[in-house]
């Protein structure tokens, strides 16, 4: 099913070798090319970075909007 799912809606090749994160997907990779768990710890602070900076925006937004109510 996963693997019907990435050739149909990703447009990957059986051979294409990708990482998928958060919605994201990164590739597809070099058959040489190496992804570690250091490029998977960069990968998860920057969308934590990424989704928390969007976070923070968000309620700030509200809480200003908030205080133009009192």
């Amino acid at each position: 099913m996963l693997r019907v799912y990435c050739q149909k809606v990703l447009n990957l090749k059986e051979s294409d070798r990708v990482i998928i994160a958060n919605g994201r997907v990164l590739g597809p990779l070099e058959e040489n090319e190496l992804f570690t768990a250091e490029d998977f710890n960069l990968l998860e602070r920057f969308s934590s970075t990424l989704y928390l900076d969007k976070i923070i925006s968000t309620l700030s937004k509200d809480a200003d909007e908030d205080e133009g109510k009192v």
